[in-house]
């Protein structure tokens, strides 16, 4: 029976793994997006402006905005990992019984 248990768990952890991993595509892909659109509105931008000093402002705010698609494509990878991991901990207790849980007790 532990060996079905430990065949159950691998199989858990494994679509926990993958469910990962499917948000990080996620966030990359939305953050790619988001970087597209700050190059295009820059170009936009370039394109209309009348002095250097208009695609100057154009190129920083499209610098901004791509580290901050970066940024919150980060957070969320980092996000990812932690709820995977908090989930493999819980799975973990359970799999001992509970940590601090009178397992099988009446209240």
């Amino acid at each position: 029976m532990e060996a079905t248990d430990a065949v159950g768990r691998r199989d858990v952890e494994t679509m926990d793994s993958m469910k990962e991993k499917a948000k990080n595509i996620a966030a990359s892909v939305e953050a790619g997006a988001e970087k597209t659109k700050a190059a295009v509105q820059e170009m936009v931008e370039k394109i209309t402006a009348r002095d250097p000093a208009e695609k100057v402002a154009a190129e920083q705010k499209m610098k901004v905005k791509v580290q901050r698609a970066e940024d919150r494509k980060w957070a969320a990878c980092e996000r990812n990992v932690n709820t995977r991991r908090a989930a493999e901990a819980s799975k973990a207790d359970d799999d001992r019984g509970g940590e601090g849980v009178n397992k099988g007790a009446y209240v």
